[in-house]
């Protein structure tokens, strides 16, 4: 139902919330587990002005994830899955 480019602003409010099953998530919550949400968090990408794009492609580019933030993604989830 929500892959990993889908806004999650208003995730809880969304009509469908309730029908997912967030054990599935990690730490339960989509919002958390959400790849391009960690993405930019991790990268800081939210604070790159417009001027700054290359900054920003270095990790997306054409709202496709480069190797570099695969990789972060890949490190995240092995970490998290190793904690467990």
């Amino acid at each position: 139902m929500f892959n990993a480019f889908d806004q999650f602003e208003d995730f809880d409010e969304h009509f469908l919330s309730d029908s997912i099953d967030k054990t599935k998530w990690v730490n339960y919550n989509p919002k958390a587990a959400h790849f391009k949400e960690y993405i930019t968090a991790k990268f800081e990408l939210n604070d790159i002005s417009k001027e700054d794009r290359k900054i920003k492609e270095k990790y997306i580019t054409t709202g496709h994830p480069t190797d570099i933030s695969h990789r972060a993604w890949a490190k995240y989830l092995y970490n998290y899955i190793q904690s467990l």
